[in-house]
């Protein structure tokens, strides 16, 4: 048997073993393993080429995890990337687009280069960057889908001066939301997608955008100022000449901005992330990298109970003596909690209260009942009104009431099609009694004529 040292000893060496193969399998796993999808460019940088030659850049994906792979994408590339100056492609013209290995046997069913359609319907929609030195590409699989790292696909430019450009993914705001957007099997975008530029030529000379703005704490309804840092000499002692702006969010239309100091009104339900994007221009016509800020605008505080629905059981044709229960969900539209709501119904001469409900948290709502017997009511339209009382600072009481109409009705007559009331059924009555009369008068009158001339022959 071995002694006890021996057994410490051939522990401690266990052990170490096993900590040295955790640590090994620890480290195979990549420092980005837990990030999300990323787009970018390869290479990342390139030298510029000889007027008329040709250069190419890949488009690749990488993070694409195993348990959501990707199916397609909608990916905008732009080289000349100034918003409303996409006037001629004077450093790199795009001629051509060829699929990568990545998603094997997927469909282009969209390509548009330069403004001209190759594949799909059309380009140049509302909120897209469609036109000169863009590349537009939407691809769908309806196979498999990829996992991993790959390239998506590769672009073919030809070459056509200088000095510098900018690879970027351009924006196209539309009813999915932003581009580029990568795609599951269910066609849904992938969140969290990472994507990184890509640059050409000799990119020292390029001014540096950034901006501040005012206030940093933004409600709804607020006003905002952004004011561009640029120093007005930039490399190669060229000046700054113009700033160009692009506000956006989701699939909203872009906002399109220009000057130093600028300024915007967001409106009353306007709260969510937006993105401020500067590019600067010099005087030599030569664009800046874009520089992007996220801009939160947040619900503005406000007090605000209402009532979101208001119905009954029943509303029309009911018999005296039937009970109608009516359904009153209140909702905090605010952005407090608030609690102890006073919720009455008021109908014919009853006034229903409902007993004070708890804390009611924003956005929620909590449904009242009541319940009216019509025993003893005469039939009529009776109107239901429902109230909420605001509370405490609440300015917006537009909500606060709300009416319904149910009218009782009097029993049916055998074998009847309609419900008559007293004067509905009196004034028949008394129209039959006429008309019955008038039949009664006729035929005596039709039988006296016949006595009259019957003696006159006689």
């Amino acid at each position: 048997m071995p002694s006890l040292r021996t057994a410490r000893l051939l522990g401690v060496l266990l052990v170490s073993l096993s900590i040295f193969s955790l640590a090994a399998i620890r480290s195979t796993v990549p420092a980005h393993a837990l990030s999300g999808p990323i787009l970018s460019f390869n290479p990342a940088s390139q030298p510029l080429a000889s007027a008329g030659g040709k250069v190419s850049v890949k488009v690749n994906v990488t993070n694409i995890s195993h348990e959501n792979p990707l199916f397609g994408w909608t990916i905008y590339v732009d080289t000349n990337a100034v918003p409303g100056q996409r006037n001629e492609n004077s450093i790199l013209d795009p001629i051509d687009l060829t699929l990568g290995s990545f998603l094997q046997g997927a469909t282009q069913e969209v390509l548009c280069i330069d403004g001209r359609v190759l594949v799909g319907p059309g380009c140049g929609n509302a909120n897209t960057p469609d036109g000169p030195g863009v590349v537009h590409t939407e691809v769908y699989s309806a196979g498999g889908g990829d996992f991993g790292n790959g390239t998506l696909f590769t672009i073919t430019y030809k070459a056509v001066g200088g000095p510098y450009t900018f690879f970027t993914f351009a924006q196209a705001f539309t009813s999915d939301g932003n581009t580029p957007l990568l795609f599951d099997q269910l066609g849904h975008p992938m969140p969290g997608v990472t994507v990184i530029g890509g640059d050409y030529g000799d990119v020292s000379q390029a001014p540096k955008a950034g901006f501040e703005w005012a206030p940093k704490l933004i409600f709804e309804a607020d006003m905002a100022n952004f004011t561009a840092k640029v120093n007005s000499t930039t490399p190669g002692g060229t000046r700054i000449v113009d700033y160009n702006w692009t506000l956006t969010q989701g699939s909203k239309s872009a906002v399109y901005l220009t000057g130093v100091n600028v300024t915007y009104h967001f409106g009353p339900v306007d709260a969510g992330n937006w993105t401020m994007t500067l590019i600067v221009v010099n005087n030599l016509g030569h664009p800046s990298r874009q520089h992007s800020e996220t801009i939160v605008v947040h619900e503005k505080p406000a007090h605000d109970i209402g009532i979101s629905s208001f119905s009954s059981s029943l509303f029309d044709n009911i018999l005296a003596g039937t009970i109608i229960t009516f359904n009153v969900n209140v909702q905090n539209f605010g952005t407090h909690p608030e609690n102890r709501l006073n919720v009455t119904l008021a109908v014919a001469d009853k006034t229903f209260q409902a007993h004070p409900s708890g804390v009611l948290a924003p956005k929620l709502q909590e449904a009242f009942i009541f319940t009216w017997n019509t025993t003893g009511y005469p039939p009529d339209t009776y109107s239901a009104h429902a109230h909420v009382d605001p509370v405490v600072n609440q300015t917006d009481t537009t909500r606060i009431d709300e009416y319904f109409t149910v009218r009782i009705i009097y029993p049916l007559l055998p074998g009847a099609l309609l419900s008559l009331n007293i004067t509905q059924f009196s004034g028949i009555v008394i129209l039959s009694l006429l008309a019955v009369s008038f039949v009664v008068y006729l035929v005596r009158r039709g039988r006296n004529r016949r006595l009259l001339a019957n003696q006159e022959l006689v």
